[in-house]
């Protein structure tokens, strides 16, 4: 699994994490979950990444986030790291 982040005109970042077993298949009962575990994860790693250049804007692309999950990333990288 590749976890891609990158800044407008600067440096990319790609992050590889291997899980210990197979993934939850395309009809899996639990790929439903597994896929907002994957985006919660995806987002909070950022943070890293984030740190390294502190952008003024910060853009989710290929993510329709709620508004709750939107607040609660937003207080996450704000309060998280102040």
């Amino acid at each position: 699994m590749r976890l891609h982040y990158a800044f407008d005109g600067g440096e990319a970042f790609c992050e590889t994490l291997q899980f210990g077993h197979a993934l939850p298949g395309a009809r899996s009962p639990l790929r439903a979950g597994f896929e907002v575990a994957l985006e919660a994860l995806h987002l909070a790693a950022g943070i890293s990444y984030y740190k390294a250049f502190a952008p003024p804007r910060m853009a989710v692309d290929g993510a329709a986030l709620s508004k709750a999950k939107r607040d609660f990333f937003q207080t996450l990288y704000e309060e998280g790291l102040g």
